[in-house]
């Protein structure tokens, strides 16, 4: 390399006192260790030293899965602390970086909690964030993505296939393995959504070879997808050893995320063979799983499933309890169409003891929908 094109240090006075790994870590931890509300001008000062901003991140990004709410929370306190009160950060464009990182993770939390207004609303803001930096095609190209996952969550998925392969192009030019796996992901399940199963199927496979064995979250989300595909296709042992590769896989990881998501996976398919209880014991974790992460809209919709997975099992009593724990959430987070006519139909059956089996598959179909 030649001299002229290396990268020199800030002279020491523009550089903010020098910290050991162990003194950047322990700072960011005392800062997160602490309630926001608690927090005063010299508690919010550590996140000037970039290092300790970088690690405050670091350990709000692994939690992001299995503790979404308090992540959320963190990254809109910590991304108005920065904004509003013009704290500095670093040297150069550093402010501007982590304002757009923390509004992405916000964005990304929001999303995971069910917030997709709030989501795209953090997401623009990342992403203005993010035009006032150096190089900031990567981060854009983030922030596309998880634009992109929202309308998945949304179920606007012809525009999610549009748009898609202007990111993973972005992804392939700029070297950004994990990432381009993660849009290959997307780009299969959404084709998977939209019916298109042999191409979703040939899509999951294809990443599956490319994951390293370390890639322990993704890798059980495809292995989960592609163990629904071979029951589809009665391949019952296939399904059940792909199934225990994906338990697998997500046990090495932390993710609460991946495992409910897994659990509910398996639990569906359990109730498409007619293992009852198999079924309810996988369904009620998962849901259990959601509601400690604070996703309560998922919770409800997995138990209007449970409610018809107990109800083939005679277990009608408690079909009813799960109903009347569900409806309250639906209706109040609007998860179907106002006034849709099954959730009238099931109050009235549910309270008469006499569950309307029709009612309760037409709300579930159309909160699947």
């Amino acid at each position: 390399m030649l001299e002229t094109a290396k990268i020199l240090r800030f002279p020491p006075n523009l550089r903010s006192a020098e910290r050991s790994a162990a003194e950047v870590a322990s700072a960011a931890e005392a800062l997160l260790f602490m309630k926001i509300d608690d927090r005063i001008g010299a508690d919010w000062q550590v996140l000037s030293d970039g290092d300790v901003a970088q690690s405050v991140l670091s350990s709000l990004k692994s939690a992001s899965n299995s503790e979404p709410l308090r992540v959320c929370n963190e990254s809109v306190a910590i991304y108005q602390r920065l904004d509003k009160h013009a704290t500095r950060v670093g040297s150069f464009d550093e402010k501007d970086y982590f304002l757009g990182e923390f509004a992405l993770l916000a964005g990304q939390t929001f999303r995971i909690t069910g917030q997709f207004e709030q989501a795209e609303r953090w997401l623009d803001l990342a992403e203005a964030s993010f035009c006032h930096t150096l190089n900031s095609s990567p981060s854009i190209l983030r922030v596309a993505h998880a634009r992109l996952v929202v309308r998945y969550d949304m179920r606007r998925f012809p525009e999610v296939l549009s748009l898609l392969p202007s990111v993973t192009a972005g992804y392939q030019r700029l070297g950004m393995t994990e990432e381009s796996q993660k849009a290959k992901f997307l780009e299969a399940a959404t084709l998977k959504e939209t019916g298109d199963l042999e191409a979703a199927f040939d899509c999951f496979s294809e990443l599956l070879e490319s994951l390293a064995p370390g890639r322990g979250i993704l890798r059980s989300l495809v292995l989960t997808n592609m163990a629904e595909e071979y029951g589809r296709r009665g391949n019952h042992q296939l399904s059940l050893d792909a199934y225990q590769q994906a338990l697998s896989s997500a046990d090495s990881t932390e993710s609460s995320l991946a495992s409910a998501q897994l659990k509910s996976s398996i639990g569906s398919t359990f109730k498409i063979t007619g293992q009852l209880q198999a079924a309810a014991d996988c369904l009620r974790a998962s849901i259990s799983e959601f509601l400690n992460l604070g996703i309560a809209a998922r919770a409800a919709s997995l138990r209007i499933v449970l409610s018809e997975v107990l109800l083939a099992d005679g277990r009608d009593r408690e079909a009813e309890w799960e109903i009347l724990a569900a409806l309250p959430t639906i209706e109040a987070q609007g998860m179907v169409t106002e006034g849709f006519a099954a959730i009238g139909l099931l109050k009235e059956s549910v309270s008469r003891r006499r569950t309307d089996v029709e009612a309760l598959r037409d709300l579930r179909v159309a909160l699947q929908n």
